[in-house]
């Protein structure tokens, strides 16, 4: 900061050239940072979107249970379609669920894995005709599901038991997670 005084004799303070831009540069790095962060506010991330499928499997698999009825989940498009199996109803279509980030699939660090059914198909659903069902009493077809969003791999397992469980590939293995 100057101090000095005018021409009449008058105390004159003031900032310097120097101090102003130093003001200016730390706001114009702030807003730069919070627009940054701002930015992905809203956006699903590859790991959020796989366990958001854990959690829909689950309660498609507990629908099954509470309606005493088989629910089939199988592959359509960029997602899943659901639907319902009741004795003497037939078949009904209840929901969709079409995915944000991921696809069917896997990438170039998965090609040639091998999983217990053998190798893992191109379309990354490895379910007997494709088609994951959950019984009345929460069993299911044994299986998987692996998507990809290019970058990361995801498998989502099923047992005959209905149990569901996410895996991740890192490090060259699938892990837990």
């Amino acid at each position: 900061m100057i101090t000095g005084k005018d021409a009449k004799g008058n105390k004159k303070r003031g900032f310097t050239l120097i101090e102003l831009l130093s003001v200016v540069l730390i706001f114009t790095i702030l807003l730069g940072i919070g627009v940054y962060s701002l930015k992905n506010l809203g956006e699903v991330s590859s790991e959020s979107e796989a366990q958001r499928i854990v959690s829909l499997l689950n309660v498609w698999r507990e629908s099954a249970i509470s309606t005493q009825s088989s629910i089939l989940v199988r592959r359509i498009g960029r997602g899943f379609g659901v639907s319902r199996l009741r004795a003497g109803f037939g078949e009904q279509h209840f929901a969709n669920y079409n995915f944000v980030k991921l696809r069917f699939g896997i990438s170039l660090a998965t090609r040639g894995v091998e999983e217990a059914l053998g190798v893992i198909e191109s379309d990354g659903v490895v379910f007997p005709n494709d088609i994951l069902i959950f019984d009345r009493r929460g069993g299911a077809v044994a299986g998987a599901f692996y998507l990809t969003d290019g970058r990361l791999d995801f498998a989502i397992g099923v047992t005959p038991s209905g149990r569901i469980k996410l895996w991740r590939w890192r490090n060259g293995a699938w892990r837990e997670g």
